[in-house]
């Protein structure tokens, strides 16, 4: 909006590489003039509508691309996108806000850049991962807990892996509520990846509760390599929990 921007590299959670160059790669795709120089980004020009495709469907650069090409002139097609529920909500919000933004949750957005917008209300979605929190708080301290604001639509997985490893769930128009009677059982062989999969940030805790549980569970993780650091800490309050590669193997015992 200012034709120039200066901005320090980001930081971030030590989960391993993690390089914004797909970011980049759009911002340059929609003309762009980014410098890379001192731990920083002077970026600069003017935005025009362009064809993006991105190699992996990164969420945060769909997000960029997507406000970024609403403010461009001309029409962006993203090719390959993420397909979170939140690129879908980011959708809805751009919408009520005159933006023109189509395809949100399939494998191409296309954007029509330059729309004037105007003020606009909007509910966000309720968070996955908060919900995923408490869901997962419930299993490992046992009893019964209720969520208001969401019905789990988005939280297919995480659901049936607590439901497998014995609790209960159930549905109602706004609201979601988990119960957990007996031991906290093992949920198998479980593997994270984009949406519609479980997902990679659900999984330090789903393993928390594990860990404190009675049964065996067999953990994946595919996005990020360094994802079962968190797994130290367990340990050291008596977890059972064997990391080879991508893999960590947890038997559960009282912590």
């Amino acid at each position: 909006r200012m034709g120039q921007a200066d901005l320090c590299a980001p930081g971030g959670c030590e989960l391993g590489p993690r390089p914004i160059d797909l970011h980049l790669a759009a911002m340059r795709s929609l003309g762009a003039v980014i410098a890379e120089a001192g731990g920083g980004l002077h970026c600069t020009g003017g935005l025009r509508g362009a064809d993006i495709v991105f190699s992996l469907p990164s969420v945060g650069a769909t997000e960029n691309a997507m406000l970024a090409a609403c403010g461009a002139q001309g029409i962006t097609v993203i090719d390959n996108p993420a397909r979170e529920p939140e690129i879908v909500d980011l959708q809805g919000f751009l919408r009520s806000m005159g933006a023109q933004v189509s395809g949100a949750g399939t494998g191409e957005i296309t954007i029509q850049g330059g729309c004037r917008l105007h003020a606009g209300e909007y509910t966000v979605m309720a968070d996955r991962i908060v919900a995923a929190t408490y869901l997962c708080a419930v299993a490992a301290a046992g009893g019964e807990g209720e969520l208001l604001g969401t019905q789990g639509e988005d939280l297919g997985p995480v659901l049936a892996a607590l439901e497998a490893a014995g609790c209960e769930t159930g549905r109602a128009p706004n609201r979601l509520w988990i119960r957990r009677r007996g031991p906290l059982g093992g949920v198998g062989s479980l593997c994270t990846g984009p949406y519609p999969a479980f997902p990679t940030d659900a999984q330090p805790l789903l393993a928390a509760a594990l860990a404190g549980g009675t049964g065996k569970s067999r953990i994946t993780e595919t996005i990020f390599d360094r994802r079962f650091r968190y797994t130290e800490g367990l340990c050291a309050m008596g977890a059972a929990i064997q990391v080879e590669g991508d893999t960590a193997y947890i038997l559960g015992r009282p912590l």
